[in-house]
């Protein structure tokens, strides 16, 4: 079923306003996201990658 011509222009035209308008703010998101990390100070997570807990050892019997 299609729609009458003035309608599906319509609809249209608010699709690509609406999709042009949500693209526009992603980007504008992602612009100031890539500055942010870009400015972030790296921290290392820790000193020593040997510093994980181990099981005890258990000798067979």
């Amino acid at each position: 079923a299609a729609l009458p011509e003035p309608l599906h222009s319509a609809a249209a035209a608010a699709l690509s306003a609406s999709i042009t308008t949500v693209f526009a703010v992603a980007a504008a998101v992602m612009v100031g996201a890539l500055a942010i990390s870009i400015r972030m100070r790296e921290l290392p997570l820790r000193d020593l990658a040997a510093m994980t807990a181990q099981a005890p050892i258990v000798e067979p019997a």
